[in-house]
């Protein structure tokens, strides 16, 4: 469709063509970013992405397009096609200005084309972040890592690619603490001394918490002064002990011992 009208403003002829081109070019700007702000209003509510997340993409795509149409309307007004040129310009550094956005989406897709990497509840540790924990939900640009202390972290995907991932393979961990009991008097000290590290055993077992009781290992560290030291090393479900487990065990293994007057150390 061509447009020839004109006006006559103060005896010059002013063609209308680049004022309703330039109408045209807000109109669709503005419904896109309508329709860019719907759809990243349903991602949200459906928690596919945070309200962080969804305000930095529309900001990315308010900029994008703000740039487009300013470059658009220069053109209709110019008629110079080198400014064309200039639109390339722009997008290249709006995108090179968010590129952490752009690298996060990239590597959210890798990331899910190697679904071997990361599964879901997988334990993972991070350590030039310090981060530490169960992979929660994986969204299009961050990773929700929650730690053994439920706290929730968000790394970005990008550092997935960028920075070294422990992956823990084991659904075991071991809890190990340390026992000092009073050595009851007795002519056999030995005998004494096994009898204590069964009853030791023995109030680990009923705690339940040992996912592998045959593999409970109890040291004689030292004797003293008529108390002795012992290690225990408690195989325990779950890469990493949970706070509840190792209060159970420590709970039972002091009222198992508490005529013996037990000092109990979580190593």
């Amino acid at each position: 469709m061509t447009i020839n009208s004109t006006i006559e403003i103060a005896g010059v002829k002013v063609s209308l063509k680049p004022f309703v081109e330039v109408a045209i070019t807000l109109i669709i700007a503005y419904i896109i970013l309508i329709m860019i702000k719907a759809f990243l209003g349903q991602l949200k509510r459906r928690e596919v992405i945070s309200s962080l997340v969804a305000e930095q993409v529309y900001r990315l795509a308010s900029l994008a397009i703000y740039s487009v149409t300013l470059v658009l309307v220069i053109y209709f007004f110019t008629s110079i096609q080198a400014i064309f040129y200039v639109i390339l310009a722009v997008l290249v550094a709006v995108l090179l200005s968010n590129w952490h956005a752009i690298a996060n989406l990239a590597a959210y897709y890798i990331i899910l084309l190697s679904r071997e990497l990361y599964k879901s509840s997988q334990m993972i540790e991070m350590p030039t972040l310090g981060v530490k924990g169960k992979i929660n939900k994986l969204t299009p640009f961050v990773t929700e890592i929650k730690s053994s202390n439920n706290t929730i972290i968000h790394v970005p995907n990008y550092k997935f690619l960028t920075e070294p991932v422990i992956k823990y393979s084991t659904t075991y961990s071991t809890v190990s603490v340390t026992v000092e009991v009073d050595i009851p008097s007795s002519e056999d000290t030995l005998k004494t001394l096994r009898e204590l590290e069964a009853q030791v055993k023995k109030s680990v077992e009923q705690s339940r918490a040992a996912v592998r009781p045959q593999e409970v290992s109890i040291e004689l560290i030292k004797v003293k002064d008529k108390r002795a030291l012992f290690r225990i090393k408690i195989p325990v479900s779950g890469p990493a002990p949970r706070p509840s487990t190792v209060n159970i065990i420590m709970m039972h293994v002091y009222n198992g011992l508490k005529d013996l007057n037990p000092l109990i150390r979580l190593e």
